[in-house]
């Protein structure tokens, strides 16, 4: 009996020896594969919510961003309507006997200098400079805020406007010019047609700015132009 169970043990482990040698060959090549490709799927998986975590952070720096800047401007905003309801109360208390304490324009002249300008250097003028000072009560130039308009016209028995410029607020303060010597409006005329003569009228018109009121000055200046042919 011992020895018929020996026999019978030695069956079966050459059963299990003939079962491992008969495993194909590419099993442990295939596993391998397994294997990589579920370390790549999780790989992949990780670096995707890597990307996700990366932009919700960008979105989030990019919102406070925002925030400061609104923040900023908030702020700016508080301040120009706090200093507009100051502005107010100052306006509220101003009453009419401090108009005199303000300066007051009585007219506009002519500097010396107002005549022809030559810009090409040819000899020949290509318009009229105009050096304009307006002048307080007292006598002062003095500068004051205003549109400009200057006209040309010939002279003959019936005056066309041969040159043409407006001049608003908003640019008018950078025509000033103001020196130890003397204080104007520099303004530049130029020809839209060539006069029939040499002589020119020049008329001025300034509009202030705070009243509304206008100021006119008017005089004859000679320019040089070409011969007749």
């Amino acid at each position: 009996m011992p020895q018929l169970m020996t026999i019978q043990m030695k069956t079966n482990m050459m059963k299990i020896n003939s079962y491992h040698f008969n495993v194909p060959a590419n099993f442990f090549s295939l596993s391998v594969i397994a294997s990589a490709m579920l370390i790549l799927s999780l790989s992949s998986g990780c670096a995707n919510r890597a990307d996700k975590l990366i932009a919700c952070e960008n979105r989030i720096t990019k919102l406070e961003q925002q925030n400061e800047q609104l923040t900023r401007e908030l702020a700016k905003c508080h301040q120009q309507l706090q200093s507009q309801k100051r502005q107010i109360r100052n306006l509220q208390g101003f009453s009419a006997d401090k108009l005199k304490y303000m300066i007051k324009l009585e007219r506009i002249r002519f500097a010396r200098l107002t005549g022809g300008y030559d810009s090409n250097h040819d000899g020949y003028d290509d318009g009229v400079v105009v050096y304009l000072q307006p002048v307080d009560t007292d006598g002062h130039i003095v500068k004051v805020a205003g549109s400009v308009s200057v006209r040309l016209f010939s002279l003959c028995d019936k005056p066309e406007v041969i040159g043409q410029v407006t001049v608003p607020p908003s640019e008018l303060q950078k025509h000033w010019s103001g020196t130890l010597w003397t204080n104007h409006y520099t303004i530049k005329c130029p020809f839209k047609t060539l006069p029939p003569t040499n002589e020119v009228t020049v008329r001025v018109e300034f509009i202030e700015l705070l009243t509304g009121k206008t100021f006119i000055a008017q005089k004859r200046v000679t320019v040089k132009i070409p011969p007749k042919k």
